[in-house]
Order: C-alpha cells, then sequence, then structure tokens
C-alpha cells in the first residue's frame, strides 16, 4: 500500500511539473500572439506581427523577423499601431487618413489616459504619444501647443530638439507665436548656454517678427500696420443686428460679406451667422438664403438649427485658433443635442476638453468645465 502510494505521488509531481512547463509554454504563446504590432516606417517595408519595444535616443525599437531588434527614427514612423492601445491606434487611423483634426483629439485622450509614463513594460508611452501629436498640432496649426509638447519631449530626450521641432510658424505678431515664444524663452532661461539652450536660442531667432517692431534704416517712425477698418465695422454691425433679433437682416447682410472679408473675418461671420440661424430655429420662423453656395435655405426650425450647427463647424474647421473657434465648437455640440444626435454632442464636448482646456465663455467660465457637466 505504502509503495502504491509513493508510485501515485511521483505520478502526480511528474504531472504537476508537466502541468506548469505547458503553462508557462502557453503563456509565452498568449504573450507573442497578444503583441501583434504593426510599424511602417518611411521608405521601409512594414513591419507586421512585430512587438514595439522602446523608445530610446530618438529611435522606436521593435522586434524583427527572428527575434532581432530593429529599430527606426521616430520622425520617420509614418503608422504604428500597438495592441490593445485603443485609442493610440484610432489616432493612427485618423493620422493615416489625413484626419488631423481628429487624430488630434484622439492622441490628447491617449495621452490623457497615462497615468504613468509606462505600462508595465520598457515603453515610455507617455513619451510616444506626445513625439506622435507634435507634428498633428503642427499641421492643424496649433504652433503653441506643438511647442509646448516639443519642450516636453526635448527634456526628456534631448536628442530630439532637431528631428520633433514644429516647423509652422502662425502669422507674424499673433497672440499664438507670443504664447509659444513665452514658453521657448521660459525653456531659455532655464537652461542657460547648455546644448539645449543654445539650440532654442538659434532656433527663435530664425521665428518671424513684427514688422513694426523694426525701426526703418533711416531713422524714421516704424510703419503702422493697416487695419481693416471696413471688416471691422461689418462685423460689428453684423453682431448688432443678432443680439437685436433683427436675424432676417443679418443673415442676408452675412450672405453679401462673404464675398468681400478675408481671413478671420469669415470665422467672425461664420460665428455670427450660426447665432441669428439659433435664433430663427427657437422662434421657428423662415430664413432666407445666406450664401448660394453654402446650403439650402432654412425654411423650418429643424433645418435653420442644422445649418447654424454647420456654421458653428465651419469655425471649428476653418478658423481653429480663431477667438471663438471654443464657444462655436461648444454650441455645435449644442445643437447636435438638439436635434438628437446625443453621441455626435458628446464627441464635440470630450474634443472641446482636449483642445481648448483653458478657453472661456462670455461670462468668464472655463467652456471645458461646461462641456464636463453636459458629459455627466
Amino acid at each position: 500500500m505504502i509503495t502504491r502510494r509513493k508510485y501515485m505521488a511521483a505520478n502526480l509531481t511528474t504531472i504537476l511539473r508537466h502541468c506548469v512547463a505547458l503553462t508557462i509554454a502557453l503563456s509565452a504563446m498568449v504573450t507573442n500572439l497578444a503583441r501583434a504590432d504593426v510599424v511602417a516606417a518611411r521608405g521601409q517595408k512594414p513591419l507586421v506581427s512585430t512587438q514595439v519595444l522602446r523608445l530610446e535616443n530618438g529611435r522606436l525599437f521593435c522586434r524583427g523577423e527572428g527575434g532581432t531588434e530593429i529599430s527606426y527614427a521616430i520622425e520617420q514612423v509614418d503608422y504604428l499601431q500597438i495592441t490593445g492601445w485603443q485609442m493610440l491606434n484610432l489616432a493612427e487611423k485618423q493620422r493615416r487618413a489625413a484626419d488631423w483634426r481628429r487624430a488630434a483629439v484622439s492622441y490628447e485622450k491617449a495621452l490623457a489616459d497615462l497615468q504613468a509614463d509606462s505600462n508595465g513594460d520598457a515603453l515610455d508611452r507617455k513619451l510616444l504619444v506626445q513625439c506622435r501629436l507634435i507634428p498633428v498640432w503642427d499641421t492643424q496649426a496649433r504652433f503653441e501647443r506643438a511647442v509646448e509638447l516639443y519642450l516636453e519631449v526635448v527634456e526628456r530626450m534631448p536628442v530630439l530638439i532637431d528631428a520633433m521641432r514644429p516647423t509652422k510658424f502662425p502669422e507674424t505678431g499673433s497672440a499664438v507665436l507670443e504664447m509659444a515664444g513665452r514658453l521657448v524663452d521660459s525653456a531659455i532661461e532655464r537652461h542657460g548656454n547648455d546644448p539645449i539652450g543654445e539650440s532654442l536660442v538659434k532656433w527663435k531667432a530664425t521665428w518671424p517678427v513684427r514688422p513694426s517692431a523694426s525701426m526703418p534704416a533711416d531713422g524714421g517712425v516704424p510703419p503702422i500696420q493697416p487695419v481693416d477698418r471696413f471688416a471691422a465695422e461689418q462685423v460689428a454691425a453684423v453682431a448688432e443686428l443678432v443680439r437685436n433679433g433683427r436675424n432676417a437682416e443679418a443673415l442676408e447682410r452675412i450672405g453679401s460679406l462673404h464675398t468681400q472679408l478675408q481671413g478671420n473675418w469669415r470665422g467672425d461671420l461664420y460665428y455670427w451667422q450660426g447665432r441669428a440661424l439659433e435664433a430663427v430655429a427657437a422662434s421657428a420662423l423662415p430664413s432666407v438664403r445666406t450664401r448660394p453656395t453654402d446650403a439650402p435655405s432654412a425654411n423650418s426650425g429643424a433645418d435653420a438649427l442644422t445649418q447654424a450647427g454647420i456654421a458653428y463647424m465651419r469655425v471649428v474647421v476653418h478658423f481653429p485658433r480663431h477667438a471663438l473657434a471654443a464657444e462655436s465648437l461648444y454650441r455645435a455640440a449644442e445643437v447636435c443635442r438638439r436635434t438628437g444626435q446625443a453621441d455626435q454632442a458628446a464627441a464635440l464636448w470630450s474634443e472641446l476638453i482636449a483642445v481648448y482646456p483653458r478657453a472661456r465663455s462670455a461670462d468668464g467660465a472655463f467652456l471645458a468645465d461646461k462641456a464636463r457637466e453636459e458629459l455627466k
């Protein structure tokens, strides 16, 4: 009996050892199957079913065929998919489709979701998202945000100081340029004469400057930049019409001004067009045709409300740095909610929180805080 028990115990021990070995092997297989990442670098054959390992010295390291490591300069990576990272993968797909605005929002969400710089592996996920986001905001003319991210990346990985530098400068003398300049000046002061500080000084010397900031060669009075008084007066007149409830008249005037005003003034027109159409919808009065090439004239409150949402989104899409862009995005979300598009409204409010976190409404409240309340 004792011998039999010993025999059974020995067999049981052997079976358990085999089970443990099999479990380890299966775990390894599952791990390998779970990490079927994709990396496509410029001019290189895409790596499929690979594993992204780490971001080091400005290069993204992956596991290539046969288990060997291969690396690409991060700025040369055109497309990326990392298993299980849904928000990053969505952003990468939107970026590949040149849907820059939505890609920026998705990257920002991926960044906000990260509670730490890693996820239990050697990959610095926060740094990776920041590197992917810089050129997207640069393309979207959000120079100040691109610079903010760039400076954070440089602090942690100085080797990227040239490769990740934003290149699309805003208009000379713009508030965005001044905001970005203050960020760079602060970094220069912090670094002094070290390599990062010297590089930033040289870069900032290439930035556009106000023409009026320099004196003429003959020592005369600096030139005064012309102000488009006509545009300012026309927009002010339209705003006054809307505030006084003369919406049909305002819409008719906006229709004629679309061909006369240029630049950001058109953003003002679209904003007030949205405000007027919202008022028309509220009173359920027919609207006039605002512009032959825009959209059919509203003949009901619902049509007017839909056109109002379109007008607000034109501000957001075509003039993302406009002073009224954040409010237009908030109002567009409200229009979606009122027309029964709850999911679209939530998406727009989420975009507002990510893209315009510090924007304020006319009453001084943070629009992002109001959007968060709507999302509850």
